[in-house]
């Protein structure tokens, strides 16, 4: 008998049995304080959340960036006039050397107060690309979308939906002699709109 077969012999047969959560889910915080924790815990990775309601979600846009931003809307949420807006075609843009939008307005499906993320779907972005190749991006989330951590999290959100990407705040990366620097693989500027 090889020594192979002899450490395999010894291997019980079990069968698998389903453990508890390793940790409970954090669901019992009142949801009148999820949207608070959701923007301190945004700003500790470097994010902006702001509470806004939905017929303001216009206005705010424009006092935030004025109308020189170059914008691409994917937004079901805010309507933007067409004359602002930064065209793709055929998932190109039309000028290669000018780089991504200044700014991707997209609908967010979940947040999580835990953490400041956002979950992101393929279907709401359009193309996986943007936002990572956008300059800034602004999600806009309904406030009761936003669960206590990332087990409620989970247990809302299909992954048999195809690509999704949870997003926490702007890219970050930092070098051997610990140089944070803001961009480098993504977004320079993140914000939420948390609407109510």
């Amino acid at each position: 008998m090889t020594d192979r077969k002899k450490i395999l012999d010894r291997i019980p047969v079990r069968t698998m049995t389903r453990k508890p959560e390793p940790y409970p889910s954090r669901n019992d915080l009142p949801p009148e304080t999820l949207p608070e924790r959701f923007a301190e815990k945004l700003s500790e990775s470097g994010g902006e959340a702001f509470i806004v309601t939905k017929p303001d979600i216009k206005k705010r846009i424009r006092d935030l960036f004025g109308l020189q931003e170059r914008y691409l809307n994917l937004s079901d949420q805010v309507d933007l006039p067409t004359d602002e807006f930064f065209y793709w075609e055929d998932g190109h843009h039309d000028d290669p050397g000018s780089g991504g939008p200044d700014l991707l307005i997209v609908d967010g499906l979940i947040g999580v107060a835990g953490n400041g993320a956002v979950w992101l779907t393929e279907e709401k972005i359009g193309d996986r690309r943007y936002p990572f190749i956008s300059t800034g991006i602004l999600i806009l989330l309904p406030m009761e979308q936003i669960v206590a951590d990332m087990f409620e999290a989970y247990r809302k959100i299909s992954l048999s939906s195809g690509y999704g990407v949870w997003i926490a705040g702007p890219s970050k990366t930092a070098d051997i002699e610990q140089t944070l620097v803001f961009g480098a693989q993504g977004s320079l500027r993140h914000m939420v709109f948390v609407i109510h």
